[in-house]
């Protein structure tokens, strides 16, 4: 036999599933066994259920999608069958079965239960007060009570001295003769804890409440004289099990105690009151393990997050994992690579090569962690990073172009450590373009790789990679330039299409705040000359870039020296034909 427990904002009711099917719906039927559910969002005929043997129930659905525990959903006309207990949800209604069990109160059985547990319920029950499950207990009880639930959470969670303080709340606080915190070991129970008031200290306990205990999520208690299985453990009358749960709502353990005959007492079985409160106990125990794997959680995410973002940032994804699962962010990427790196690395060896890449990507590292960036990858013999994610930075196209800037200038510093061995100076390219970009967990659940994907960070490695044809240590895009909240130095350089990318984009060639006079003077003619260019007045282009040839300052200028080949293209050319657009052959 079953009971179905069915509540709603007008009902909370109690059903007995004998004999065949039972149906359930809104309106009334006039023949066989039917439930009335007051819920204008349920079906006039909603569903029918039938006990199946090992323990299983058919459930037909003949109206609106049903929803079970395990987040299965029934459509109209399905039959499904599932496993006992579960919990059946349509518009406002849940209706819980599980097997039939004679709550306090009611004669015919031994077997007793209480409310079910808070964590393995449906979130409506709540737990009973302690006053309201017997006489109640006098204040200075109450005080003692919540005094040694305080101590046992005070004890490390875990920890052979936490379940030992359970066992003994068992028989000091609730007045019974024997305590065990029993942790499931695969179809196994251990005893984490025991404590005892009498001279045996023998830890044995009762494998069917076990049993019911695992089957139902509940609590039992039971006089042990009634129990078959049980009968070998003669001196034990009565007992009382509580389920101990996970984060996922799975039991990994049972608090159990037990009441002895030979105590003496005239009352020699477990009051609904005294269940209760080993049920507070073993909540207690199921948070506690749940805070022990909230902070093994947090210190191990921590320690993945501060792998690759600053300390602030990896305290904002730890506060709120859920960024991992990937957000629309306006963002700015900057990629950077070390130019000639096969060669490098050929002169100083793997083991040289391994420790100057060390040192470059350090000193590159703090330079991003320094202007609040994070770090989306390494790659060999270049590093990727991003702003304004997971936390905004309104400033975010200025913080990476600062920090263009300054691995600029750290570069100094690692040649005089590096160039001479090296056998080259060492020169780095750098790519910095923003747009919008969905980022999130991009690795695995194993290894956080925090990151973004798109278009506009295809476009920043694409932008990183212009720099070698262009002949410049830092490019920006027209986006970036659009979002910058403060000015910047810098020369338009071209309009390019990129590889694996259609539409053009202008670039920028970043420069320092204080450029010399001879740049800023190369700034002025060369963007006059590429307008001109882009407009198709060859002759004023080209007669700009030929006065900025005549200086060999200006000669040596890689963009300068393209602009120049590219107009005399087109005037060789068909030039109404000549697309100003500047192609690059490769990444």
């Amino acid at each position: 036999m079953l009971s179905i427990r069915i509540q709603n904002d007008n009902q909370n009711e109690q059903v007995k599933l004998e004999d065949g099917p039972l149906t359930l719906g809104r309106v009334p039927a006039e023949t066989g066994n039917h439930f009335v559910i007051e819920d204008r969002y349920v079906s006039r005929n909603q569903l029918s259920l039938q006990e199946l043997p090992k323990g299983q129930l058919r459930i037909e659905n003949h109206g609106g999608d049903l929803t079970l525990s395990d987040g299965t959903v029934i459509s109209r006309g399905e039959t499904v069958e599932a496993d006992i207990p579960v919990a059946i949800s349509v518009g406002f209604t849940r209706m819980e079965v599980a097997p039939d069990v004679t709550l306090p109160g009611e004669m015919g059985s031994h077997l007793q239960t209480i409310a079910r547990p808070v964590r393995a319920g449906s979130g409506t029950e709540t737990m009973s007060p302690v006053i309201n499950m017997g006489s109640a207990p006098s204040a200075s009880t109450l005080a003692s009570w919540f005094e040694t639930l305080l101590n046992v959470q005070q004890a490390a969670a875990g920890s052979a001295e936490f379940y030992l303080e359970t066992a003994q709340a068992i028989v000091q606080l609730v007045g019974l003769d024997r305590g065990m915190v029993l942790l499931k070991s695969g179809d196994a129970w251990e005893t984490a804890g025991a404590y005892t008031r009498l001279s045996s200290t023998e830890a044995s306990f009762s494998t069917s409440i076990l049993r019911k205990v695992m089957s139902e999520k509940r609590t039992f208690f039971e006089p042990i004289s009634a129990d078959e299985e049980a009968a070998s453990l003669a001196q034990v009358e009565a007992v009382v099990a509580s389920p101990i749960f996970d984060a996922e709502e799975q039991i990994v353990g049972i608090v159990y105690g037990s009441r002895d005959t030979r105590t003496g007492a005239e009352d020699q079985g477990i009051q609904p009151l005294e269940a209760q409160v080993v049920q507070i106990l073993a909540a207690a125990v199921s948070a506690g393990l749940a805070r022990v794997d909230k902070e093994k959680e947090a210190a191990r995410l921590k320690v993945q997050f501060e792998e690759f973002v600053a300390p602030e940032v990896a305290e904002e994804l730890q506060r709120n994992p859920s960024l991992l699962e990937g957000q629309d962010r306006q963002i700015t990427s900057l990629f950077c690579d070390l130019r000639g790196y096969s060669s490098i690395s050929e002169q100083l060896g793997p083991r040289d090569t391994y420790r100057m890449m060390g040192d470059v990507m350090d000193h590159l590292t703090n330079r991003v962690l320094e202007f609040s960036g994070v770090i989306i990858n390494y790659a060999g013999d270049g590093m990727a990073a991003m702003w304004n994610a997971p936390t905004d930075q309104l400033n975010h196209a200025d913080l990476a172009c600062q920090t263009a800037l300054a691995m600029q200038t750290e570069m100094q510093q690692l040649n005089d450590a590096w160039s001479e061995k090296a056998g080259v100076p060492l020169v780095i390219g750098i790519g910095i373009n923003s747009g919008s970009a969905q980022v999130g967990n991009a690795g695995s659940s194993r290894r956080i790789k925090y990151g973004p994907m798109g278009h506009s960070v295809n476009l920043a490695s694409r932008v990183e990679g212009a720099t070698k044809y262009l002949g410049v240590p830092i490019l920006i895009t027209e986006h970036t330039l659009q979002e910058l909240t403060s000015s910047v130095t810098s020369r338009r350089l071209c309009q390019v299409r990129v590889v694996g990318i259609t539409q053009p984009v202008s670039l920028y060639e970043l420069s320092a705040t204080n450029p010399a006079p001879q740049w800023t003077e190369l700034k002025g003619h060369y963007e006059k000359a590429l307008t001109a260019f882009e407009d198709r007045d060859y002759a004023s282009s080209s007669k700009l870039v030929d006065q900025l040839m005549a200086s060999d300052f200006h000669r040596s200028d890689r963009p300068l020296q393209i602009l120049s080949d590219r107009i005399q293209d087109a005037i060789d050319g068909d030039a109404d034909e000549f697309d100003p657009v500047f192609e690059l052959s490769g990444k």
